[in-house]
């Protein structure tokens, strides 16, 4: 069983990121990636954000036509193309379940496109835009990338920052720094005590 589950999230997996490169192929072809980017972005938070939206767009008991269409109405008459399109695979494929995670595929691959990079910069209050600013310049000096910041807010961080790139943590908060003081000190061999 448990071969099967992992069997079916890696079938997840490689399809979302099809779906996501096939998206971003459409993007291209319409030279409009970063307004699309922004347009999906809108998409995925409405089906995340609206039960009743996403319960009917992926109702099987309505035709998928009716549901494009409602789909239609909803983005409305200023959507691109390319939305809709892109919209219109999300209902036929049975896909809407999936938005989030397609979406979050598209990202990373618009940012390998651009040769950019999320990194979340985590602190108990809004950073100012000249620390973050500074933050970027010197990530952007040590990747070679550009680099999009997103300022987390989280109340359990005590003083300073925790930076996220990709997988790697850079914790510089207080409490990161007791967290290492507490681990190396566990680790001397005082002798004789």
């Amino acid at each position: 069983m448990k071969d099967k589950n992992k069997d079916k999230i890696g079938l997840h997996k490689v399809s979302t990121q099809k779906f996501a490169e096939s998206f971003l192929r459409l993007a291209e072809a319409g030279r409009c990636v970063n307004e699309f980017e922004g347009q999906f972005y809108e998409l995925k938070n409405a089906l995340i954000g609206d039960l009743d939206l996403k319960t009917v767009l992926s109702d099987n008991s309505i035709e998928k036509s009716e549901r494009i269409k409602t789909a239609f109405k909803i983005l409305g008459p200023d959507a691109s193309f390319t939305l809709k399109a892109v919209f219109s695979v999300i209902i036929t494929m049975d896909l809407v379940e999936h938005v989030e995670d397609i979406f979050n595929e598209f990202i990373i691959l618009v940012n390998i496109a651009k040769r950019q990079i999320l990194v979340e910069v985590v602190s108990s209050f809004k950073l100012d835009a000249d620390t973050i600013t500074k933050i970027k310049q010197s990530i952007d000096k040590k990747t070679g990338m550009d680099v999009r910041i997103k300022n987390i807010i989280d109340d359990s961080v005590i003083g300073g920052i925790i930076i996220k790139i990709g997988e790697k943590i850079i914790d510089l908060s207080i409490k990161g720094k007791l967290k290492d003081l507490k681990t190396r000190l566990k680790s001397l061999d005082l002798g004789g005590a």
